[in-house]
């Protein structure tokens, strides 16, 4: 309730300071209406408020879910420093209050927060690498100390309006992410170290886990035909775990285990809540379709929280190709294909795994995509076609909207242009 009364308070700041604008010319702000859908709170209605001073932007997002009546809602906020030219630092803090699960026969929910600070040093160069081509280039080192609490259920006969437990989880992480990028190139990759302690059964202080994990991703594209769909897409995922004391567990981000690895990046093991889905447990499957294509392995086949393919405690390896086909239609259309390699611990020794798919997609403006996967290894289609008889059934999505401020910054570039966002 805390959280809820600060966000409240800082929607009416933001207010107040959107009205202070009519008397201050270096203020701008904005408020428009919000809609936004989950599976726990159904439709949720709200409205975002955006102001602007000097080098500072905080954009504030209440609402309140008509199926669940639980308010929730984003706050962010980002200040930039330039240093001097081409140097910039910045610092963001982005914190999130939204339903985890619902048990309409008990009459309880579960809340889940998280706290995602971000302090960023940014590097911006032209390179010339010869007299008719150049490059914009950006290099971010960043550090980014996560903090998230999720509710968990308690049951008590003798008090049927027992409070929810808490689990705590605190996840530093340090990287790099440099970009190349120029009319018919784009070349990126990104490194990232992060760890975390934490207790094994919520509310116990005797068990406690921990890991230390490294991330490392590669992306080359190039333009191969003049048509704005014509290109072509090479990525290279890896991760392994230094250290980890669940490295032999076949439990996978959940209670006994955290940080676990995926070649599949669903909902359920977005461990640090900082993308848009649907669903986040997804018991009843009914959004077990949508993924994301550019966390860890980038998979296409949705197979949902039920099964463990494809999730690792040890490492894993992933290649991601796509393909643009430009046609007379102008249909956003390419093909795809991903390999992976997964380690996991069965039969007293670790062996890898490899699985792969391979199908069609349609691309809309690089914020929605859908994947009809065709080709598949045998235990990921073996289980993908036992969850999803009929061919239509087996259609996954992305929305590749990482928080509503990247959304904001996408359809607000003028107000957004001079904000460093990652």
């Amino acid at each position: 309730m805390r959280f809820l009364l600060i966000l409240l308070i800082c929607s009416f700041a933001s207010f107040a300071y959107g009205q202070f604008r009519l008397i201050s010319k270096e203020s701008k702000s904005m408020r428009i209406p919000m809609l936004g859908y989950n599976d726990n709170d159904g439709i949720s209605v709200g409205i975002l408020s955006f102001s602007e001073i000097g080098n500072t932007a905080i954009i504030v997002n209440p609402k309140i879910g008509l199926r669940s009546d639980n308010l929730g809602g984003e706050i962010f906020a980002i200040h930039n420093h330039q240093i001097k030219k081409g140097q910039t630092f910045s610092t963001q803090i982005m914190v999130k209050s939204y339903t985890l699960d619902k048990l309409d026969n008990f009459n309880k929910s579960r809340r889940g927060t998280s706290f995602n600070p971000l302090i960023c040093y940014h590097l911006r160069d032209t390179i010339n690498s010869s007299p008719t081509r150049s490059f914009k280039s950006t290099k971010s080192f960043y550090f980014q100390p996560s903090y998230v609490i999720d509710e968990v259920f308690r049951f008590n006969t003798s008090n049927p309006e027992a409070k929810n437990g808490a689990y705590r989880l605190f996840i530093p992480k340090i990287g790099l992410i440099s970009a190349k990028t120029n009319d018919s190139l784009r070349i990126n990759y990104e490194i990232g170290l992060e760890g975390s302690k934490y207790r094994v059964i919520p509310n116990e202080t005797t068990l406690t886990g921990q890991y230390i994990k490294a991330t490392a991703s590669f992306r080359y594209e190039t333009k191969y035909h003049k048509s704005k769909n014509g290109w072509l897409s090479f990525r290279v995922f890896g991760g392994g775990f230094l250290s980890n004391s669940a490295r032999k567990s076949n439990s996978f981000q959940n209670i006994f285990a955290r940080g676990s690895i995926a070649l599949i990046s669903q909902g359920f093991n977005d461990y640090t809540s900082q993308e848009l889905f649907f669903s986040r447990q997804n018991q009843d499957r009914t959004y077990d379709n949508q993924i994301s294509v550019n966390r860890e392995g980038g998979f296409k086949t949705a197979i949902g929280s039920a099964y463990n393919i494809g999730m690792s405690n040890n490492y894993t390896f992933a290649t991601n190709f796509r393909l643009g086909i430009p046609w007379k239609l102008k249909l956003p259309l390419f093909v795809y294909s991903d390999i992976g390699i997964y380690s996991v611990y069965a039969g007293n020794k670790f062996e890898n795994r490899r699985m792969g798919n391979a199908g069609l997609g349609l691309n809309f403006g690089e914020v929605v995509q859908v994947f009809l996967p065709i080709v598949y290894s045998k235990d990921l289609g073996n289980i993908h076609k036992s969850q999803h008889p009929e061919w239509y059934q087996r259609i996954s999505f992305a929305i590749e909207i990482q928080n509503f401020e990247n959304a904001f910054a996408r359809y607000h570039k003028r107000r957004m242009k001079k904000f460093d966002l990652i």
